[in-house]
């Protein structure tokens, strides 16, 4: 994790640096040693607010979250538990969400966000685009108002940190074009 927003360390009151303490949840193969980071089971997470569950500061990371704050049937009460993320900001906390599709996670949650990142396979390379808003209209990224993108690489470093998949695909690179005979 590079902390380019900042959000790894926090400042103490004698004007220290000290990093936020590390939760996540459903990251298979995190190496907690390297990160200092402690594991929640989804179920800690959904039993109590979160101010309850992990200390003030503190920073956590769901994998796979639509398993953790899965989309509600409408006319559905907001769960205690999402409901307590409003108040997120009062106790010094960050939540990392990652999942397949925005749509996925429930409607609540995501009109909490306040920056969302999509990452896109393209024809070379990947593509990442942000936005200060969750989006779910992504069949066309590019063409959403307030994106901002740039070509995007995974730090190859990262990949010993964590078990990524058990099976990795392969594509094939397309042509963008010919030249000579």
């Amino acid at each position: 994790m590079n902390n380019e927003d900042g959000l790894f360390k926090m400042e103490l009151e004698d004007g220290t640096e000290a990093d936020r303490p590390l939760y996540f949840c459903h990251i298979d193969g995190l190496d907690k040693r390297k990160f200092n980071a402690r594991e929640l089971a989804e179920g800690q997470i959904m039993s109590a607010p979160l101010r309850d569950v992990i200390p003030e500061g503190a920073v956590l990371i769901v994998g796979e979250a639509h398993y953790t704050y899965p989309v509600r049937a409408a006319g559905r009460p907001v769960p205690p538990y999402i409901q307590e993320l409003t108040e997120l900001r009062h106790h010094g906390h960050t939540v990392i969400l990652m999942t397949r599709h925005p749509s996925q996670l429930d409607i609540f949650v995501r009109n909490l966000v306040s920056k969302h990142v999509h990452l896109e396979r393209k024809a070379i390379g990947m593509k990442q685009y942000y936005w200060y808003k969750c989006v779910t209209s992504l069949d066309n990224p590019a063409g959403v108002s307030g994106v901002e993108a740039a070509n995007w690489k995974p730090p190859k470093e990262a990949f010993k940190y964590y078990k990524s998949s058990s099976r990795h695909q392969k594509f094939k690179k397309k042509c963008l074009g010919r030249f000579g005979r």
